[in-house]
């Protein structure tokens, strides 16, 4: 018998977890457990499936008074420290808003920071995000090789890269990006039905105006780019070559630098999730949605990689205040009361 009872609880610390790590298993194990009481004395049972008998009271005390408007399915009243009602609301109208159908849940959580709309933590967002099952779903690439650069500061490198999207005539429009490794910024961009030197000529160029309106001093930076013909040939070369400020220094991504050119590329599947929800079926569309896209991207969607700036302001070097502690205590202080209010109507939280 001591064997087996050995046995027993050792295999129980294994089972238990699996037990109880949804809701609705934690409820089976519950009606389980009351079937053991009746053939044998708690503290045995307990014992066997190494369930304390705190957790196990703790877990009928949520289910006598199980609230039916939480998403955590607590009082609020006897867990006042939850996300209040108003709160839960203001999470679930920023996932309805369609502006904000493109972007990952860490720019939104920035974005109603910023707005002074909510104040809590990235863990209570993503908690409740969970909660309300509220996760974006995007269809994702095969993995690729990703040896990236690290970087302390804009304009150490930069890329370029083209990516296409198809018209409704059939043809692939080649849309060629130039982004800052750092700062995660489209410095330039530019369309064409064709995917050649002019095409790539004209986004260095967008790129080299903004450089040296937000960077005038900046005198040297290198350019990472792939094998494309588009990127290496005599039209690119000679810009390059004739630029006086900056000094852009061409280099190969894997061949002559060992980073790959992941940066960019990952701007590009971005670009893709935004072109996918606008689907623009003619070059001037196209051109129109890459506008409103890309002021979007740069400027408005404070990003989670960047603490909640948006590129441009990292580009820039912008001091922006993203120190929300006072007002995050100040939200708990209201949350409490807000919490302890609510009429639920149940009469063992009052």
């Amino acid at each position: 018998m001591f064997v087996i009872t050995k046995i027993w609880i050792q295999l129980s610390c294994i089972v238990t977890p699996v037990l109880t790590k949804t809701e609705e298993h934690k409820q089976i194990t519950m009606n389980c457990l009351q079937q053991m009481f009746q053939s044998f004395p708690r503290k045995t049972v307990f014992k066997l499936l190494s369930i304390s008998p705190n957790t196990f009271y703790s877990w009928s005390n949520k289910e006598k008074v199980k609230c039916g408007i939480s998403p955590s399915s607590l009082c609020f009243k006897r867990h006042p420290l939850q996300l209040a009602i108003n709160e839960i609301e203001t999470i679930k109208s920023l996932y309805k808003n369609q502006s904000f159908e493109c972007w990952p849940a860490a720019s939104i959580y920035y974005h109603a920071i910023r707005n002074n709309r909510l104040f809590i933590s990235l863990s209570t967002f993503y908690k409740y995000t969970n909660l309300l099952s509220l996760k974006r779903k995007w269809r994702k690439s095969s993995e690729e090789y990703y040896n990236p650069i690290i970087t302390t500061k804009p304009n150490e490198f930069i890329h370029i890269d083209t990516t296409f999207w198809p018209l409704s005539n059939g043809i692939k429009a080649a849309i060629i990006l130039v982004c800052d490794n750092f700062s995660k910024a489209i410095l330039g961009w530019n369309v064409s039905l064709r995917k050649d030197g002019k095409n790539a000529k004209a986004a260095l160029q967008n790129a080299v105006v903004n450089i040296q309106k937000h960077h005038p001093n900046l005198q040297t930076t290198s350019l990472i780019t792939d094998g494309g013909g588009e990127n290496n040939n005599i039209l690119v070369e000679d810009f390059l070559y004739n630029l006086e400020t900056p000094e852009i220094i061409k280099l190969l991504a894997l061949k002559e630098v060992r980073f790959s050119n992941s940066a960019v590329e990952a701007v590009n599947k971005i670009i893709k999730r935004y072109l996918r929800k606008k689907l623009p079926h003619t070059l001037d569309k196209l051109i129109q949605c890459l506008e409103e896209i890309i002021n979007d991207y740069n400027t408005i969607r404070p990003h989670g990689s960047l603490s909640g700036l948006t590129p441009m302001e990292c580009y820039s070097s912008e001091e922006v205040n993203l120190d929300f502690k006072q007002q995050k205590l100040e939200a708990k202080k209201n949350r409490i009361q807000q919490n302890k209010s609510v009429n639920c109507e149940i009469d063992i939280c009052k």
